[in-house]
C-alpha cells in the first residue's frame, strides 16, 4: 500500500476510459539464478530480502512491489530512482535485484539478453512475448 489514509474510498472512483495497455514485466539481471517469479519470491523471503528499483513513490514499479509484498509475501526493499530508465539501468548494472518495466520498454532488453524476464503483470500473456508467463501463472495464485 502506498498511502494508508486517503480522503476517499476506492469505490468513489469511476473509470472514464481505457486509453491503452502496456503490461509491466518483472525483470532481473541476466545472471540472476531465478527462472521465474515463484523462485524469486521464495528466495526474497530468506535473509534480508532483495532491493527493488522504482521510478519513485506511486510509480508502476512501486505498485508492483507492493502487490508482490502484500499478495505473495515477497521481501522487497524499495530503492527509489528519479525515472523508470534510471531504475532499469540499476538492474542492468546489477545495483539492485529487480524492478518492473513497461513491456514495450523491457522487451528489447530481454530479447537481447541484457535483462531476464520473470513474469508479466497482465491478466494474460503478452502477444509480442507469448512464452512469458503471467505472475498468476508462475506463482500458482489466482487474482481475485
Amino acid at each position: 500500500m502506498i498511502k494508508k489514509n486517503l480522503p476517499y474510498k476506492d469505490g468513489d472512483l469511476v473509470p472514464v476510459a481505457m486509453i491503452g495497455v502496456a503490461p509491466s514485466v518483472i525483470v532481473v539481471p541476466p545472471n540472476s539464478p531465478y527462472k521465474d517469479l515463484k523462485e524469486f519470491i521464495a528466495a526474497s523471503k530468506v535473509g534480508p530480502g532483495f532491493h527493488w528499483a522504482t521510478a519513485g513513490t506511486g510509480s508502476t514499479p512501486h505498485f508492483v512491489q507492493g502487490v508482490l509484498q502484500t499478495r505473495y509475501g515477497a521481501k522487497l526493499d524499495v530503492v527509489p530512482y528519479k525515472s523508470g530508465s534510471e531504475a532499469a539501468a540499476a538492474v542492468l548494472g546489477n545495483q539492485v535485484d529487480a524492478t518492473s518495466e513497461a513491456s514495450n520498454v523491457a522487451l528489447p532488453y530481454i530479447k537481447s539478453g541484457k535483462l531476464k524476464a520473470l513474469a508479466n503483470t497482465w491478466t494474460s500473456r503478452i502477444a509480442s512475448y507469448p512464452d512469458l508467463a503471467t505472475a498468476t501463472e508462475t506463482t500458482g495464485m489466482r487474482e481475485d
